[in-house]
This record gives C-alpha cells, structure tokens and sequence, in this order.
C-alpha cells in the first residue's frame, strides 16, 4: 500500500488517518522515515528468513564505523595479504619439509600476533613526536641522502 502523504499545519499528515499515522508499533512504519518508505521497508532481503528488512540492514551497515569498514575492506580485499600469506609464506613452508612447515607457519602467526600491536602501539607512541616539522625535515633529508647514494652507486656500478 502506497500513500501519498504530505505534513500539514496541525501536525497531521494529509491523506493518512492521524491514528495511522501515529502508529510506530508497526514493523514496516517504525523502519520507515516517511510513510511512501513502509512498503519499501516491507520488503524482506533476497534469500532473508529471519524478518531482517532491506532497510533494517542498511541502518545496520550505516552504523559500523567507517574506519572498520576500510580495515575490513583492507583486510579482506587485499591481494596481497593473500599473495603474501599463502603463496610466499606457504611455499617457505613447504620447502622445509613435513615436520618444519608447521614450525614456520606458527612463526608466522607468531609474527603476526606481535608485529600488528607493535605498529599500532608504536604509531600511537611516536604520534607526538612525528607531529612536529623539524623531525619531518631530518627524516626527509635523510630518505634523501639514502636515495642519492642509491643513485651514486647504481651510476658507477659499485
């Protein structure tokens, strides 16, 4: 059912009856914002049997912080997390015969385990420091010293 609904002065909205539209009892009209959305919110999510609505999911979704989204995204849609992971490191393991593999692939988790805090932490710890100019200044000119030495001794072929 599709009602064209528009406010009116006194409150009540023109073209539904006032107790209707008071009325947010109902599942469709308390997902709704505006009464031409109830059908809309009616509608349940292809392959959904557990009464979630398309828009019931959208909220949700809406409210996961940003940033979760982009770590997630990050995580998950990063080729190479997975080139890395289980090309590179399962391809290490292998080489090490059927006894080490697992050695390596725990070291590796291991790794994981503490390396990501480690970032984390030391971004959070080193977030005052790196604020100010002049230690970006030292650490540009450094990177530019590198890269010329770099440049020196791929030219002279030493």
């Amino acid at each position: 059912m599709t009602v064209a609904a528009r406010p009116v002065a006194d409150g009540g909205v023109d073209g539904v009856a006032h107790a209707a539209a008071a009325d947010l009892t109902h599942p469709a009209a308390a997902d709704a914002t505006h009464p031409a959305e109830a059908d809309a919110a009616a509608e349940v999510a292809p392959g959904d049997r557990t009464g979630w609505t398309v828009s019931r999911v959208r909220r949700t979704l809406a409210r996961v912080p940003r940033p979760v989204v982009v770590a997630l995204a990050m995580t998950w849609l990063n080729p190479g997390s997975y080139i890395d992971g289980f090309v590179m490191f399962g391809g290490i393991a292998n080489q090490q015969g059927a006894g080490a593999r697992w050695v390596v692939a725990s070291g590796a988790m291991l790794a994981t385990l503490v390396w990501f805090p480690v970032i984390g932490y030391g971004a959070a710890a080193l977030s005052g420091p790196l604020s100010r100019p002049g230690v970006w200044r030292a650490i540009n000119i450094v990177i530019a010293v590198v890269m010329v030495a770099m440049a020196v001794r791929l030219a002279t072929g030493h």
